[in-house]
């Protein structure tokens, strides 16, 4: 485990959070990123950099690097 902070939208102050370590990507939750309640990713976990989601088997392919992920909006 390690930690991440995340400044999330529409909140001044960057949080640290807690992000799981595998194959070169740091995972969070979606919710952790911005993502509401009603989305399909707000108890997933993602990749902070990357942004893929995480396999339950934990067999993603390693990270390949840093990405821009946004909540579109409605």
């Amino acid at each position: 485990m390690s930690q991440v902070q995340i400044k999330r939208p529409g909140e001044a102050d960057r949080v640290t959070v807690e992000a799981l370590d595998e194959n070169g990507h740091r995972f969070v939750t979606g919710g952790e990123l911005g993502f509401t309640e009603g989305s399909v990713l707000y108890k997933a976990r993602c990749c902070f950099d990357c942004g893929i989601v995480r396999r339950a088997d934990g067999q993603n392919k390693a990270c390949r690097g840093r990405v821009s992920v946004e909540v579109r909006a409605a």
